[in-house]
């Protein structure tokens, strides 16, 4: 059998249109390139269905990085190259941009093969932040390449996100993949959900009564999986779970005798963080001025030496339109202490790369370092950048 006949039997088996099946076909070819650079997290649809199992396919890769946009858009660009002598490919639209990058990308598939009008889109969202949970290092078993291993978002948090999607955008896919998610047992996490709305500047609804998408949900999703329920039971489940107050439904959450003077340091923390990076978009989308920090080595970022340390590189660019003052600091995971501080100074279009090697007593896979820099000697950070050695 051919691979046009392995996919075209996969979609009758699945129940959906052989589009949809060589479009996953695409996203493992593709995934199992890209991790093998590090700092990168799948997320939404891909990750529910390929690492955790659910059955709806998807339209769009989501990711987050740790990376740079310069260093984001150099890996997908290899990566593309080096799926090339499976597929033919074209870049239709791309963007890259401080908090981010986006690519819609034209394939000459396994389908194509007999029918060359025939072709697939690929989407790519890569967004550069951290996840809010640790993620983790599963495998994906692929029909149609080597099982491979990859970061991917806890469950947890994928539900917070895609609730605030399906309120936030009125977007029935979303509220399928939640309703889903609730039935496989994943538990909403309170806290989570009240950070993602509050980080997109939304209000948690009170009720189900604020979701629109009726009209739309049918057509949306009966071409990406082959069984769905009606969408007032959908409707009436996520009722249930999320807005009914439903205490036995959500994680648990710890009670603290300081919880009111935490929450109102987290506030304003939260408060403050915000205004920072209001002023910080309000003044990137007025100028063209902007700082770059990545890890030097796209490959392997961070090697673990003969004597028992961890070496690697990182480069600061400044195109902020005029000298800066820039001091860094390197630290471990969960330890508020860098054990490597300096500073630098740099004239507009002018880079440094700096060398670090630490060493460490216990070596073991999941150790992450992270690199911030600041700005002209202030105390928020301005860029940062992490990295999982081994794990």
């Amino acid at each position: 059998m051919t691979l046009e006949d392995d996919i075209r039997l996969l979609a009758k088996k699945e129940g959906v249109l052989a589009y949809f099946v060589e479009k996953e076909y695409i996203q493992h070819l593709f995934l199992r390139r890209l991790f093998k650079h590090e700092g990168f997290v799948l997320k939404g649809g891909c990750c529910l269905r390929m690492v955790y199992g659910y059955k709806r396919f998807s339209r769009t890769l989501e990711l987050i990085s740790s990376r740079s946009e310069k260093d984001i858009k150099k890996i997908v660009h290899e990566t593309l190259k080096n799926i090339s002598s499976n597929l033919n490919y074209e870049i239709l639209g791309e963007r890259v941009y401080s908090q981010g990058y986006e690519s819609i990308i034209e394939f000459n598939g396994p389908l194509s093969y007999k029918n060359s009008n025939i072709s697939n889109i690929l989407k790519i969202s890569i967004e550069i932040r951290r996840p809010l949970l640790k993620p983790k290092k599963l495998r994906v078993s692929s029909p149609f390449v080597p099982d491979f291993k990859l970061w991917a978002m806890q469950q947890e948090e994928i539900l917070a996100e895609k609730l605030l999607v399906m309120v936030s955008e009125n977007n029935p896919i979303a509220a399928f993949d939640l309703f889903c998610m609730l039935k496989k047992g994943v538990r909403p996490d309170r806290k989570l959900i009240k950070e993602k709305f509050k980080e997109a500047g939304k209000k948690v609804p009170t009720s189900s009564s604020e979701i629109k998408g009726k009209s739309e949900y049918e057509k949306s999703i009966k071409n990406l999986v082959a069984t769905f329920p009606p969408y007032e039971t959908l409707i009436n489940e996520i009722d249930e779970y999320i807005f009914k107050n439903n205490e036995k439904h959500y994680v648990a959450q710890p009670v603290s005798k300081t919880r009111v003077k935490v929450f109102y340091v987290v506030y304003m923390v939260a408060l403050l963080s915000a205004l920072a990076l209001f002023y910080f978009v309000v003044k990137e989308g007025q100028e063209d001025n902007y700082t770059i920090l990545y890890f030097s080595n796209p490959v392997e970022p961070i090697v673990y030496t003969a004597d028992n340390s961890l070496a690697f590189n990182f480069t600061i660019e400044n195109h902020e339109g005029r000298p800066m003052n820039y001091t860094y600091s390197v630290y471990l995971y969960n330890s508020t202490k860098s054990f490597k501080r300096g500073s630098v100074f740099l004239n507009d279009n002018q880079s440094i790369t700096i060398s670090q090697k630490i060493q460490v007593s216990n070596y073991s896979a999941g150790i992450q370092i992270f690199v911030d820099i600041f700005q002209d000697g202030k105390n928020s950070v301005y860029r940062r950048i992490w990295y999982e050695v081994g794990a």
